[in-house]
């Protein structure tokens, strides 16, 4: 009886170890891609109730092979290095891994939106930290929660949409995505 135990529960463990081992391992290409989720607004909880605290809540969902998404806080060198200008904000687009194009509904189109008195145009940037696993199977995919501010020059009532891209660590862009239309509160 204790050998026919032990024969039993050999292969139950047997057969687990198969099935585990059989799962297949979800394989992304290295070229990151993104896909839009959802978009939301939330007050911003440090602006003390003074002028625009809206923040615009953005979600979208990401799939990487390799898993290198996301810059870690020492990761300043080339080809990642800030090149601050005069006003010591970073000029490398390397420096940002997420990019987000503003878009206004102006004469019956969607185009970017220029900065009141410069030919600029804005743009959001910024660093997610790394997402890179433990272990050794490096493919990823979840969602990224990305909340921001609209600058004060954004009327509120403003139809905008979004347009989004990522970088992962080899400088692959993502594929770029767009937000169906947003009416700011």
């Amino acid at each position: 009886m204790k050998s026919g135990f032990s024969i039993i529960h050999g292969i139950v463990i047997a057969s687990l170890v198969c099935l585990c081992s059989c799962k297949e391992r979800e394989i992304y290409p290295v070229i990151p891609s993104i896909e839009y989720k959802s978009h939301y607004f939330t007050r911003d909880p440090n602006s003390g109730g003074f002028g625009n605290d809206t923040l615009i809540g953005l979600v979208f969902k990401y799939k990487d092979g390799d898993g290198d998404i996301g810059l870690g806080e020492g990761d300043t060198l080339p080809p990642y290095d800030p090149q601050p200008d005069a006003f010591n904000e970073p000029t490398n687009p390397n420096y940002y891994n997420i990019q987000v194009d503003y878009l206004e509904f102006k004469d019956g189109k969607f185009s970017p939106f220029i900065i009141p008195n410069t030919t600029d145009t804005f743009k959001i940037r910024a660093r997610i930290g790394s997402l890179t696993p433990d272990g050794k199977f490096k493919a990823i995919r979840g969602e990224i929660d990305y909340r921001f501010l609209p600058p004060l020059y954004i009327e509120r009532r403003d139809t905008i949409k979004l347009r989004i891209k990522i970088l992962d660590r080899a400088l692959n862009a993502s594929n770029v995505v767009e937000t169906p239309v947003i009416v700011l509160p």
